[in-house]
Formats: C-alpha cells, sequence, structure tokens
C-alpha cells in the first residue's frame, strides 16, 4: 500500500519546458556521474537553515558545470522548488530532477541532463515491498530508486541514499541496520546497479564498535562494491569532520565500465573562486563511465 501511496506523491517534474531541453547530435559515448549533499538546500534565497545569497547560488550552479556532471543524486533538499532554484541561476534548461516524499527538510533527489539522460522510469521510494524496515527509516529518508534510461540505450538502477547519521549506539546500530536492508535488497536487483549518496559513515567506521557498512563491505562481488575505496588515503568529503562519508557502491557490470583515474572527490573548497561562498559542508563524489 504504501508503495501506492508513494506514487501518488512522489514528486518528479520537469524543472523546464520540454522543447527548451537540447540533445547532442549523436548518442553520448560517456556518463559523468556525482553524488552531492547539498546542506539544506531551501526552496527561496535567504532561507532556511543555511540561507544561500544570490551569489552563493551562482556559485552552486558554477560547480555543477565545472564538474561536467550528467547525473547527479543529491541529498538534503527542502522540496522540487529547491531544485528548480538551480536553474533561476544558471543551471541549464536541460536539466530534470525527480525528488522524494519522505525526508521532512532533507529530501534526496536525482539531478539528470536531458542530453544525455533519455529519462528515469520507474521513480519510487524503497520500502517494506523490498525488504526495507520502516521502523528503521520511518521520519527519515527513504531511498529513492529509478531506472536511468541513457541516450543510446544503456539502462542501469539508480539509488539516491541518505542513511540515519550519528555517532551513538542507538544511531550507528541503526544506521547497520539500514545497510543491511539495502545489502539484501542489492543481492536481488538484476541487470546493472548504482547506490550513492551521505551514507554518514566511513570504512573504518565512526562509531567505536560497530562498523555499520560491513554489510555492503561484505556483499560480495557478484553483488557489487564500493567504488569510494578506490580515492586516495586521507580523501574526505565532509568538510567539518573531514571524513569520507558520502560513497558510491556499483555492480561489477557497472565498475567494468568506469573510466581509469575519472574517481574525485570535487574540491571546490580548494579553489579561490569560491572563498567566502556558503556552497555545502560536503564535496561531491565524481566519476565518469563508458557508455560503448
Amino acid at each position: 500500500m504504501r508503495t501506492i501511496l508513494l506514487s501518488l506523491s512522489i514528486l518528479c517534474f520537469s524543472l523546464f519546458s520540454c522543447d527548451s531541453a537540447e540533445k547532442t547530435a549523436d548518442p553520448p559515448t560517456e556518463l559523468t556521474i556525482g553524488t552531492f549533499n547539498l546542506q539544506f538546500l531551501a526552496d527561496a534565497p535567504d532561507t532556511g537553515e543555511v540561507p544561500r545569497t544570490a551569489a552563493d547560488l551562482d556559485g552552486l550552479v558554477r560547480l555543477i558545470d565545472w564538474g561536467g556532471f550528467r547525473l547527479m543524486t543529491v541529498q538534503e533538499v527542502l522540496s522540487a522548488d529547491s531544485l528548480a532554484l538551480l536553474q533561476a541561476h544558471g543551471l541549464a534548461s536541460s536539466w530534470r530532477a525527480a525528488v522524494g516524499a519522505s525526508g521532512g527538510t532533507q529530501k534526496v533527489g536525482i539531478l539528470y541532463d536531458t542530453r544525455v539522460i533519455e529519462r528515469l522510469d520507474d521513480v519510487r521510494e524503497l520500502d517494506n515491498d523490498d525488504g526495507l524496515i520502516p521502523a528503521d527509516w520511518s521520519g527519515l529518508r527513504y531511498p529513492l530508486a529509478a531506472t536511468v534510461r541513457v541516450r543510446g540505450g544503456f539502462s542501469f538502477t539508480l539509488v539516491c541514499l541518505h542513511l540515519k547519521a550519528g555517532i551513538t549506539d542507538g544511531g550507528a546500530a541503526q544506521r547497520a541496520r539500514q545497510v543491511e536492508q539495502l545489502a539484501a535488497w542489492a543481492a536481488t536487483v538484476d541487470g546493472p546497479l548504482l547506490m550513492m549518496g551521505d551514507l554518514n559513515d566511513t570504512f573504518e567506521g565512526i562509531h567505536a564498535t560497530i562498523d555499520t557498512l560491513t554489510a555492503l563491505q561484505e556483499a560480495g562481488t557478484d553483488v557489487g562494491r564500493f567504488l569510494t575505496a578506490d580515492l586516495p588515503a586521507g580523501d574526505f568529503t565532509s568538510l567539518e569532520f573531514q571524513d569520507l562519508i558520502d560513497h558510491v557502491f556499483l555492480s561489477p557490470d557497472l565498475d567494468a565500465r568506469v573510466v581509469p583515474g575519472s574517481l574525485a572527490t570535487v574540491k571546490f573548497d580548494q579553489d579561490a573562486a569560491y572563498d567566502g561562498l556558503t556552497i555545502s559542508d560536503h564535496r561531491p563524489v565524481r566519476f565518469t563511465i563508458k557508455l560503448e
């Protein structure tokens, strides 16, 4: 029943009119993908828990453009209008978005550029029908899943994640249960799978005794692995804690398509062009896959 109700409440929309989305002459040969926690992006300038000025929003759009992203999972957005706000500050007219219904002021979403991505199909929040236990997700952000249809015919399942935060015993245990449920679900998925987002934990574990990512780390090579394990030692995404907590998990068939050397965290905080701007307290993670 929850899935049926959510089919009415998932906010899937076009940021711009359909006739404004230009298509490239030929199908793309590569796709640059990223995940980015936008730190409480509101739906209007100078509002919300982390207010953004017009200059801040211009800088955020510039970062998306500079990163070369064509598909992104995003976390901590207030509503669909939070993402439409980016268009008002220069995001290309070819971009579209889907936003989950759960999460309150910290919803998750998928941004995609229709010059490369044809469409998203079957956009929905994973729930108890997928083996998730509502007690571990209710009041938080359910994972947002979709089938990504790339121009040229390639397709894969994408899941945007934002897991339980916290270093308390209870918070870490809940996050571990979420990961266990995701690992069990991932093992049932046919075809290429990409799960990524803010997992709120490191490979070493931020809790003294509970390593919450273990179930996915040990999911098996036939299910997938963390691509972010390939980042250089000491690299991080949380600017506040300097921890690597934003991750990419992908199935073997997608892993084989990753362009060598393309995986990186986007260190905008080290670029003087962003000095004095409120962008995010997270760095994006970026990588590229081959489509041919």
